[in-house]
C-alpha cells in the first residue's frame, strides 16, 4: 500500500508565465517589435514632413503602407494556418529589419528620395501584415491552457505600454539625435525583436490548446472567402469591422497627418512634441481599452482568425 501511494505522482504545477523561458522570449519579442512599429510611424512621418513639408505626401506614404497591409492580412491568416506561426512572425520581422536598415543606410549617405520612401513603405506594410496575426497565434502553443487567460493579459499589457513608450521615445531620439540615428535604433529594435521570437520554442509536456497546423487542401482564395462569409453572417464581427473601418478613416489618418502638421505649423514644435502627441493618444486609448475590456467568445473556425485580425488592428 505504501509503495503504491508513493508511486502516485503529484500533478505537475506549471510556472507563472513570466517565469517561463518561452513566454519571456515571446513577451520581449512582441514588445520590441510593436514598440519599433510605433517608433517607425513617428520617424517616417517626420522624415516625409521634413522632406516635402506636405501633409498630402505624408498621407500618401501612410496609405501606400496601409493598402498592402490591409489586403495581405487575410493572406497572412491563411499562411499561419498552414505554417508554424513562429517562423512566419520571425520572417516578417526580419523583412522589416532589412527594410528599415536600407532606409537607415540611404539616410546616412543622404540619398533617400521620396520615390524610395514610397517603395519602402509599401514593402513595410506588406511584411507587417504577417507579423501581428502570427503573434496572436503563438501564445496558445507555448502556454498551458490553465494559464492562457493570464498570459494573454500580460501580453496585452505589454502591447498597451508600447503604444505610449514607442512614439515618445521615437520623438525624443529624432529631436535630439536626428533621423539617421533614429532609423538606426529602429533597425536594432526590429532585429532584437526578431531574435527573441526566433528563440521561442513550443514545449512538449504542456496541456496546450488544440491548434494544429492545417493540412487542408483548400485553396487560399476559398479559405479567405470562408472567413469573409463567416464574418459577414456574424452580427458582432460585421459591426466591429464597420466601426473599425470608420474609425481608421475618420480618426487615425487625420491624427497622424494632421497631428504632424499641427505640431509643426501651428505650434512651431519638433519631433519631440509630435512623439508626445501620439503618446498621449496611445495613453488615452489604453485607458479607454481598460475601461471597456469586454471579451467576446467567437467560434474558432478556420478562416475566422483572418477577419479578427482587422478588428485587432
Amino acid at each position: 500500500m505504501a509503495t503504491s501511494s508513493k508511486s502516485k505522482s503529484k500533478p505537475k504545477q506549471t510556472k507563472f508565465p513570466m517565469l517561463q523561458r518561452n513566454f519571456c522570449f515571446l513577451w520581449l519579442g512582441q514588445a520590441l517589435i510593436l514598440c519599433a512599429v510605433q517608433f517607425w510611424v513617428v520617424a517616417l512621418t517626420w522624415l516625409v514632413l521634413k522632406t516635402t513639408h506636405s501633409g498630402t505626401a505624408i498621407g500618401s506614404v501612410l496609405m501606400t503602407a496601409a493598402i498592402p497591409r490591409g489586403i495581405l492580412t487575410l493572406v497572412g491568416g491563411v499562411i499561419i494556418d498552414r505554417f508554424i506561426p513562429n517562423r512566419v512572425a520571425v520572417s516578417g520581422a526580419l523583412a522589416l529589419t532589412l527594410l528599415v536598415g536600407i532606409c537607415t543606410t540611404l539616410l546616412f549617405f543622404n540619398s533617400l528620395q521620396l520615390p524610395q520612401i514610397f517603395i519602402i513603405a509599401a514593402l513595410f506594410g506588406a511584411s507587417d501584415a504577417f507579423i501581428y496575426p502570427a503573434l496572436m497565434t503563438i501564445l496558445p502553443r507555448i502556454v498551458d491552457k490553465s494559464q492562457l487567460q493570464g498570459a494573454n493579459a500580460i501580453l496585452g499589457g505589454g502591447e498597451q505600454i508600447t503604444n505610449v513608450i514607442g512614439p515618445a521615445v521615437s520623438g525624443i531620439v529624432v529631436g535630439n539625435f536626428g533621423l539617421p540615428i533614429a532609423f538606426a535604433i529602429n533597425t536594432v529594435l526590429f532585429g532584437l525583436g526578431s531574435l527573441f521570437l526566433y528563440l521561442v520554442r513550443q514545449p512538449k509536456n504542456l496541456n496546450l490548446t488544440n491548434l494544429e497546423v492545417s493540412t487542408s487542401q483548400q485553396s487560399f482564395s476559398s479559405e479567405i472567402m470562408e472567413g469573409l462569409r463567416y464574418a459577414w453572417r456574424n452580427r458582432i464581427i460585421r459591426l466591429c469591422l464597420i466601426v473599425a473601418a470608420m474609425l481608421n478613416f475618420a480618426l487615425l489618418g487625420p491624427l497622424v497627418v494632421g497631428g504632424a502638421k499641427l505640431v509643426e505649423v501651428r505650434f512651431g514644435g519638433d519631433a519631440i512634441q509630435f512623439g508626445y502627441f501620439l503618446a498621449a493618444y496611445g495613453a488615452g486609448a489604453t485607458r479607454f481599452a481598460q475601461i471597456q475590456n469586454v471579451e467576446f467568445k467567437i467560434q474558432n473556425v478556420r478562416g475566422c482568425r483572418k477577419l479578427i485580425n482587422y478588428i485587432q488592428i
